[in-house]
């Protein structure tokens, strides 16, 4: 028959072992608790609805270094520097081109906002510009929104060349 080697039974057993003391750690639901941050909110809601069409390309703004940036990069810039300064705000982001998305929902993360649109390019819409569909997922947006909650302030910043 079967010659099962004492070493082969050893870690048969060790492995049972291993699995029950696993099992019995998963029913006792163990929890990392984080002391709980208290997030000063002002009550603004700011959408940020960005224009992505073929014109953000055209080369006529100069950095605080002197050179000439695009526009896209210019409004990346001054994005940049405004989120860094919201503190207790909610910031969503939209963009527009030939068609117009909710790229980020509302968030207390401007920084996550920040980077997101960092890595947008004018080349990944339609270069057309459709100004009123990028408004109307705007407001779409804050309106759904609204029935959550009892925000007052509700803002759109429409950063555009056109």
């Amino acid at each position: 028959m079967f010659s099962v080697s004492s070493q082969s039974l050893r870690l048969k057993q060790i492995l049972i072992w291993l699995s029950w003391a696993f099992l019995l750690i998963a029913l006792a639901r163990p929890q990392y608790i984080v002391k709980i941050q208290d997030l000063k909110s002002t009550g603004r809601d700011l959408l940020l609805v960005v224009d992505m069409s073929g014109s953000m390309a055209r080369e006529d703004i100069l950095d605080k270094q002197g050179n000439t940036i695009n526009r896209f990069k210019a409004v990346k810039n001054v994005v940049g520097d405004f989120l860094s300064r919201r503190q207790g705000d909610k910031v969503g982001l939209a963009v527009f081109g030939g068609t117009a998305h909710l790229y980020a929902p509302l968030t207390f993360d401007g920084e996550t906002i920040a980077n997101m649109l960092n890595e947008l390019e004018i080349e990944m819409l339609d270069p057309n510009t459709a100004i009123g569909d990028g408004l109307a997922v705007a407001i779409k947006h804050l309106i759904k929104n609204d029935d959550k909650e009892e925000t007052k302030n509700k803002v759109i910043i429409l950063l555009t060349d056109g």
